[in-house]
């Protein structure tokens, strides 16, 4: 992972009014942010909003815990 992906200041801030383990893209960066049950912050530099989605789809699969919203 690139260290320097990070969300963009307005996705942060969506990010951080979410408590509970949950993915965030940010176009403006290209990353996915991904909150741990923990509370850490994993982030997932991609390539295209589909990459993103892809992933999404791929975890809540495995794990069931995710809702993909339109």
């Amino acid at each position: 992972m690139d260290g320097n992906s990070r969300l963009c200041q307005h996705c942060q801030k969506g990010l951080d009014n979410q408590q509970k383990p949950d993915y965030l893209y940010c176009g403006h960066n290209r990353v996915l942010a991904y909150r741990c049950t923990n509370g850490q912050m994993d982030f997932i530099p991609v390539q295209s909003t589909n990459e993103a989605v892809r992933i999404i789809q791929d975890a809540d699969q495995l794990t069931g815990l995710f809702l993909v919203s339109a």
